[in-house]
């Protein structure tokens, strides 16, 4: 629970800012999860583990995460502590508005779970936190001719981002199974039958698969891959694909599979529910 949010957000949802507050007394751990934005996350305090793709952080205060827009992730609190970040949502749509694209490749040109982290000494150092605080100041104004200067900001934000070093977790071991796993499902998505198979091609029992998965990730293998299918049905719907050769190609079989599959993951039906993200 949120005790504490500040939030602001641009008129044509292109960006937003949030600096959020969660009291030491009130923590909750946060689910396997992604966004359609891209996401730039300022850890400021707290005791926590924050997880994507299967690669564990451990943060220390003005730690930054670069997170993609297909990239489940999680947090995990790991003791009674306030926890503060500062959290900035960009539409992969401002790139183009602003005529920087060359700063999406921020987000899209590392694998999955791996160099997320840029260090608290550069984000400190190169002026990216001043940077930060002043695209807040902008957004407080909530003045309709700042937002040149908050689109400004925030460019010089990503500008900063795209000349630091980007670094692969610390925690995790060379041989980490379930790391293996999900680079695994991420690369064989449409073509996976069974739990079986993924048992079989690492030499686990379907048990031990299913009881590491989720004790890593915060949720199921079946899950995981149902998630990551309806993610790459979206992605293929907004490059043209009809839904019913979207949810086939993307290996839920048949539109009435993924028909079913979608209701019960999101409470709407594919059209209603792609009809926002896919823009149709």
């Amino acid at each position: 629970m949120d005790n504490s949010c500040i939030s602001y957000s641009e008129p044509t949802r292109l960006y937003a800012f949030q600096k959020k507050v969660s009291d030491a007394n009130n923590l909750d751990d946060v689910t396997l999860h992604n966004h359609n934005t891209y996401e730039i996350f300022t850890f400021l305090d707290g005791d926590i583990k924050f997880f994507i793709e299967g690669s564990a952080y451990k943060l220390n205060p003005y730690d930054m995460l670069i997170i993609r827009n297909n990239e489940m992730h999680q947090t995990i609190h790991l003791s009674k502590k306030t926890y503060k970040r500062i959290v900035i949502t960009v539409s992969p749509s401002f790139f183009e508005a602003t005529n920087c694209k060359y700063y999406q490749k921020i987000f899209t040109e590392h694998r999955l779970g791996e160099c997320n982290l840029i260090k608290a000494e550069y984000v400190k150092e190169s002026g990216l936190f001043d940077a930060i605080e002043r695209f807040e100041k902008y957004l407080e104004a909530e003045n309709p001719y700042e937002d040149a200067s908050a689109r400004a900001a925030l460019v010089e934000i990503l500008y900063l981002i795209s000349k630091s070093d980007f670094e692969n977790s610390t925690e995790d071991m060379p041989n980490d199974i379930v790391k293996k796993i999900i680079d695994y499902l991420n690369e064989n998505l449409a073509e996976i039958k069974s739990l079986d198979e993924i048992a079989e091609k690492f030499f686990i029992s379907k048990c031990h698969l299913c009881r590491i998965f989720k004790t890593r990730t915060g949720i199921t293998v079946n899950r995981y891959i149902t998630n990551k299918r309806i993610m790459y049905v979206k992605k293929l719907c907004k490059k043209g694909k009809s839904i019913s050769d979207a949810s086939f190609e993307a290996g839920f079989g048949s539109y009435s599979n993924f028909y079913k599959i979608y209701i019960k993951e999101t409470g709407l039906s594919p059209r209603d529910g792609l009809k926002y993200e896919v823009g149709n």
